[in-house]
């Protein structure tokens, strides 16, 4: 604003000093003739005409170039504006992700402390004693020890079927409401055998894990053994080796234990369910 108000205050000193010096060289008053008062004006044109006209053009750069400047910095705020929107939803993202998180830890730990509360040791005991402890035919499949062993389990485990039906309930909450998880709530058979799972599920998973003796992550192997698709415990199934739940699962507990069903889950799970255990790498 000052540097147009400068601009007017010459115009006006141009102007005045151009009057002043007609006046003082021609003197004042009115012309007699037409061609008098033209020549007037051409002088007064010529000198200021000019003059105006290069204001002019100065205040037209300047008026481009406070537009210009207003321009880039409405870009500039309008940058700003977007960081901050973008920012302001990512902060947003985060609070509903942290909501659904520790929504999902109460579920969690709600389950947890229901599946520890199952736990049964005499009874696992007495049902591990006999399932391990068979003898079957040499000439019997890996298939047929494993479903001779998971029969023994229905009629015989009581507590134990319980508990193995609600440590299913929080493997598949880990692997259908864990917000990070791989299945994105698609909690199918093809979904689970064609995604991994994410570190978060992992890390739930191996917690669950802890949980569980040795003898129960046995008789957890013989119970979700699956023959094929269409048997009723196969997600169970599939969830074991998503997780790799046997990872620490040994060949035995006890020594008076017969080697048949221990084998025939190495045989029948693959690797995939045992991750990195030591005892099946050292016994293959």
């Amino acid at each position: 604003m000052k540097k147009v108000m400068f601009l007017v205050l010459l115009a006006f000193i141009v102007a005045g000093v151009s009057i002043y010096l007609f006046v003082d060289h021609f003197g004042i008053g009115y012309w007699d003739e037409v061609s008098d008062w033209g020549a007037t004006g051409d002088f007064f044109g010529g000198i200021l005409n000019p003059f105006f006209a290069f204001l002019s053009l100065i205040l037209l750069v300047y008026t481009l170039y406070q537009n210009q400047k207003a321009l880039e910095n409405n870009s500039e705020e309008l940058a700003l504006s977007r960081k901050e929107l973008a920012n302001s939803v990512q902060t947003q993202q985060l609070q509903v992700h942290q909501a659904k998180m520790q929504r999902f830890d109460d579920t969690f730990f709600s389950l947890l402390n229901q599946l520890n509360a199952a736990q049964d040791p005499k009874l696992t005991d007495f049902v591990y004693d006999n399932v391990m402890k068979k003898n079957y035919p040499t000439t019997y499949l890996p298939e047929n020890v494993l479903r001779l062993s998971k029969e023994y389990i229905y009629p015989k485990g009581g507590n134990i079927n319980r508990y193995f039906r609600t440590l299913y309930q929080l493997l598949k909450l880990i692997a259908n409401k864990c917000p990070e998880s791989t299945l994105d709530g698609d909690f199918t058979i093809e979904n689970l055998q064609s995604t991994k799972c994410s570190e978060t599920e992992k890390m739930y998973s191996n917690i669950v894990r802890t949980t569980l003796d040795s003898k129960l992550i046995i008789l957890l192997a013989v119970n979700c053994y699956c023959a094929d698709e269409d048997d009723p415990f196969y997600k169970y199934y599939l969830l074991i080796k998503r997780y790799a739940f046997l990872e620490h699962m040994p060949l035995s507990v006890t020594k008076s234990e017969e080697p048949f069903v221990a084998k025939a889950l190495v045989n029948c799970y693959g690797k995939d369910a045992f991750g990195n255990n030591i005892n099946i790498r050292n016994n293959t």
